[in-house]
C-alpha cells in the first residue's frame, strides 16, 4: 500500500523507531510493540476515570475475550489500535472531526490488512465493545446510574507496564506466537 508519490504526508515516530504516515499508512510501518506500548499509556474516558490509570489495552484485552473465532477474537483485541498511532478522542469530539474520522478510516484499513482481520465479525466487536464499557462505566466513572448493563464485572485497573504484559501475553495466545 505504497502511495505512489514520494511525499507521504506527515509522520510520527512509534516506540520501535518506525516511521508512522497519517493519510498514506503503510502495514509494513505497524508492528504490534508498538501498539501494545502506546495503548498501555492512553487512558480511557479522555482520563476522567476515577482510578489512578485505566488503559486502552486493558479494555482491548477485555473485548478480545468476546465469543468467536480467533480472528474476531483478534480483532477485538485490535479494534482501538489505530488509537496507537492517533492517540484517543472522545466520541463526542471525534463526532465533530470529518477529517479525523477519515484519517482513522485510513489507520483502521492498514491495520485490517497487516493482521488479516477481513474475516472478523465487527457487529459481535461492538457488542462487546459496549458490553465492556458499560461496565467501565460502573467501575470508574462518576455518574454510574446511567452505566445500566448485565450484572457485576469487576475490573483491576493496570499499570501501563503490566497492561502492556497483558496486551502482548493476549497477543500471544491468539497468534500463537510469543511477543
Amino acid at each position: 500500500m505504497v502511495h505512489p508519490t514520494t511525499n507521504y504526508g506527515p509522520w510520527i515516530e512509534t516506540f520501535t523507531g518506525k516511521k508512522f504516515h497519517f493519510q498514506f499508512p503503510d502495514p509494513d510501518e505497524i508492528c504490534i510493540e508498538d501498539i501494545a506500548h502506546a495503548l498501555a499509556r492512553i487512558c480511557r474516558y479522555t482520563g476522567h476515570v476515577r482510578a489512578e490509570h485505566y488503559s486502552v489495552a486493558q479494555h482491548s484485552v477485555l473485548v478480545s475475550h468476546l465469543k468467536g473465532t480467533r480472528v474476531t477474537q483478534l480483532a477485538g483485541l485490535l479494534h482501538d489500535a489505530q488509537e496507537a498511532y492517533l492517540g484517543d478522542l472522545n466520541s463526542p469530539l471525534k463526532s465533530l472531526l470529518a477529517d479525523y474520522q477519515i484519517i482513522e478510516g485510513y489507520v483502521q484499513w492498514a491495520l485490517i490488512l497487516k493482521y488479516g482481520l477481513t474475516g472478523a465479525d465487527w457487529k459481535a466487536i461492538d457488542a462487546a465493545d459496549t458490553k465492556v464499557g458499560y461496565a467501565e462505566g460502573r467501575a470508574f466513572m462518576a455518574n454510574v446510574g446511567k452505566w445500566a448493563g448485565e450484572g457485576p464485572f469487576f475490573i483491576d485497573p493496570l499499570p501501563p507496564m503490566k497492561a502492556e504484559a497483558l496486551f502482548l501475553s493476549r497477543w500471544g495466545e491468539l497468534t500463537k506466537c510469543p511477543k
